[in-house]
């Protein structure tokens, strides 16, 4: 009898099927904890496949806790992945065009001020020399 203690029982029912039908439509709503628990079986094909199906499904909303689950179990992988989906995506909504504010008009020039020990001198030419 193999026991292993903390694991999912609905997870491991599908990781049972998956071994004796090869079928990997696990629910969406298990799709977390068959990863960790195919991780902790060693079962780098299954847990890739899932990684590819967490990812497919990643909602804005819920993204960063994605990459909170994922650094929790060492998925530096997927971590990895859901970062560039997390900055593209944040990005992209801060790219909107006219949600930028114009660019400011350039600065006039300052004056170039000379103390003469006492006596101040200031020139408010662009280039006094030209």
């Amino acid at each position: 009898m193999l026991h292993i203690q903390d694991a999912d029982p609905d997870a491991f029912e599908q990781l049972l099927r998956h071994f004796y039908t090869g079928d990997l439509g696990f629910p969406p709503d298990l799709l977390r904890p068959v990863a960790e628990l195919a991780d902790r079986l060693l079962l780098p094909q299954v847990v890739h496949h899932v990684h590819r199906r967490l990812l497919a499904a990643v909602q804005p909303a819920g993204v960063v806790g994605d990459m909170i689950w994922a650094q929790q179990q060492g998925f530096v992988g997927l971590l990895a992945e859901l970062k560039v989906i997390h900055t593209s995506r944040h990005i992209g909504a801060q790219a909107v065009p006219n949600c930028l504010p114009a660019p400011l008009p350039p600065c006039p020039p300052a004056p170039l001020c000379v103390d003469w020990g006492g006596r101040l001198d200031c020139i408010h030419a662009r280039n006094p020399w030209m």
